[in-house]
C-alpha cells in the first residue's frame, strides 16, 4: 500500500521530536529513532554510506540522552563495532535476524 513504507526524509519527524525535547541544549543532538527497551535507550542512525563514523550528532545525543547504545543502519556487507557504544548494522543482517540489535 503506498505511504506505508518509510521514505527517505522520515527521520525528519523523530530529529524534530528529540531537538524539541532536547531544545534547551546549545548543541542540538538528533537521532533518526529513539527506543526505550528494559529501561534503557536506544538510538538508531540510519545511513546510506557503508563506512559510517562516530559523528559529533552521535556524541551529543548519546551524552545528552543517555543512550546505552546507538545502531548505525547500513548497506554496508557486514556489522562491525565502531565503538564500545557504536555499532554498525548491515541491513542485511538486520533483515535476515532482527535480533541482532540486541546481541553484542
Amino acid at each position: 500500500a503506498r505511504g506505508v513504507e518509510p521514505r527517505v526524509g522520515d527521520a525528519a519527524i523523530a530529529r524534530r521530536a528529540i531537538v524539541a525535547t532536547c531544545g534547551s541544549m546549545q548543541q542540538a543532538a538528533t537521532i533518526d529513532l529513539l527506543l526505550f527497551h528494559k529501561g534503557k535507550r536506544f538510538g538508531v542512525e540510519i545511513k546510506r554510506t557503508d563506512a559510517p563514523t562516530v559523528t559529533p550528532s552521535m556524541r551529543i545525543a548519546q551524552e545528552t540522552l543517555g543512550l546505552a547504545r546507538i545502531w548505525v543502519i547500513t548497506p554496508s556487507d557486514r556489522s562491525y563495532d565502531l565503538t564500545k557504544e557504536v555499532r554498525v548494522v548491515a541491513l542485511a543482517d538486520l533483515l535476515a535476524e532482527p535480533q541482532v540489535l540486541v546481541r553484542r
